[in-house]
This record gives C-alpha cells, structure tokens and sequence, in this order.
C-alpha cells in the first residue's frame, strides 16, 4: 500500500500531550494515534506494522492501524452532529456550557466528582443538554445510589460506565455484555460492522482523526446520532492550518487538508 508516515504530537487542554501518526497518499491524509491506557499497541508496534504495510503485510492489523487505513479510502464529509464535551472542575464545566455551539447533546464525566459536585452538575446542565453521563466505573454502589435518587431514568440518555447495575437507569459501556449502547471508540476498538448500533467516540485525535470518525458513521451507514467528537473544542494545537469549528451543533470540516508542516516529521 503506497502512503507516507509521519510522526506528530497536539495538545489537548484536558488530555494533554497525544502523539500519533498521519499517513499521507495521493487523495487524502488519515491518523493512527492508540489512546495510552486503552490500546493495546504501542506507538512503536503502530509504526513497526505500518511499515510492514507499506512493504505488503495485509493483517491482521492493531486497531488503530485498521482504522488508520480506513481514513485513506475514506468518504471526505463537510460536517456531522457533534455531542458537547465536557470535563475538569465544575468552573471549567460551566465555562464550556457557556459557548454551547448550539448543541443540545452533551457529555459530562462525572466520576472524579464526589456526589455532591455531580448532584449539582447534572441537575445544572440537564435544563439546556440531554445528558450523556461518564462515571468511568469510578463510584461505588453507594454513590451510584445516592446520586441516581436525585433523578428519573427519563433525566439522561444513558449513563456510561457505571459500574454498578443502575437499572432502570440507561446504561452504556464498552462492552456491549455490560450495557444496552456500546460506546466504540475507533481507534481503540478498530473498525466496527456496517449498520452498528454504536455510538462513536473520540480517542483524544487531532482533527483529522476526528474527520475520520464522521467518515466511519457515514461509511458503515450507522445510525444517526450527535456523535461523541466534542473533544475538537478541546484542541490547543492542532494539526490543520484551517481548523474545525462547532457551530449549530455540528461540526464543520474544510474542503482539504493542509497540513502545518512544522508539527509533522517524517518516519
């Protein structure tokens, strides 16, 4: 497969440094960049198996990489529903509500939260969003309890991660045996099957990885749904010298890729 690798690194105000990969043909740019924690390859296995690509080797691939080599055959897509992400101390939440994008749809981590802050987070955000709640399987059963009789089932969306059965509360998860909506993360998970009833998830990417999961929701034709790529609200570096931007609760892609070129070093 003919493509050129190229090493980068961007900031995230919440996430911090992620580095990564661009890969580069003739039509397009696609990323490959494992999430730390969550992927199971390293970034020297990812560049390891992209180079056996280049020399032929046709899989099975990491994740990310399979992911990655979708972006280069992917459909190009101008904007796509976007769900707002939200994260770090309560002023930093509230901050971020206050320039909404006009979405109506909103992710809110809870679980470094006591009780308390959370009680007071939801119950704040749930009067302008429709709640998709993060617990990260960090509370226990009495938290989870002690917050959740503040609410109806009819309060959220669904919450992810609970750790705890929470019925009948909607609950979401990785592990679709854990829970009635997967949350997939591409490039963590890898490509899923056409017509999934997902939701997609960002891995902390730069725009352009962030393109690349629109693409895979128009691609495998997976049902609509404000899309959990909020995360681009969050870019302090980024890679394209003309950014993506939210507005009207979608977010909005240019027509090409230009990349800056003092952020990317070949491999």
């Amino acid at each position: 497969m003919d493509f050129k690798i190229y090493h980068f690194k961007i900031i995230q105000d919440i996430f911090g440094v992620k580095e990564g990969f661009l890969l580069h043909n003739e039509k397009t740019w696609s990323e490959v960049s494992p999430l730390p924690g969550r992927s199971r390859e390293t970034l020297s296995q990812v560049l390891e198996q992209l180079k056996a690509v280049q020399n032929g080797y046709q899989g099975p691939f990491f994740p990310s990489v399979e992911f990655g080599l979708f972006g280069l055959t992917a459909p190009r897509v101008s904007e796509a529903p976007v769900c707002l992400f939200l994260n770090g101390t309560v002023q930093d939440i509230l901050k971020h509500t206050k320039k909404s994008h006009g979405c109506t749809t909103a992710k809110l981590k809870l679980g470094h939260f006591d009780v308390t802050a959370a009680v007071f987070l939801a119950k704040t955000l749930k009067q302008d969003f429709r709640l998709r709640l993060d617990i990260g399987g960090k509370w226990s059963m009495e938290q989870i309890k002690e917050f959740l009789s503040h609410f109806t089932p009819e309060d959220f969306e669904f919450i992810e991660d609970p750790g705890h059965d929470i019925s009948p509360f909607s609950m979401a998860s990785d592990d679709q045996a854990l829970g009635s909506t997967v949350v997939w993360k591409p490039m963590v998970k890898g490509v899923p099957e056409k017509k999934s009833p997902i939701i997609l998830s960002s891995s902390y990417e730069s725009s352009v990885g962030i393109h690349q999961i629109a693409a895979l929701a128009r691609a495998l034709e997976i049902p609509a749904h404000p899309l959990g790529i909020g995360t681009a609200v969050h870019l302090q570096e980024d890679l394209l010298e003309d950014p993506v931007f939210i507005c009207d609760g979608k977010i909005h892609f240019p027509a090409e890729f230009h990349i800056k070129q003092e952020r990317v070093t070949p491999c």
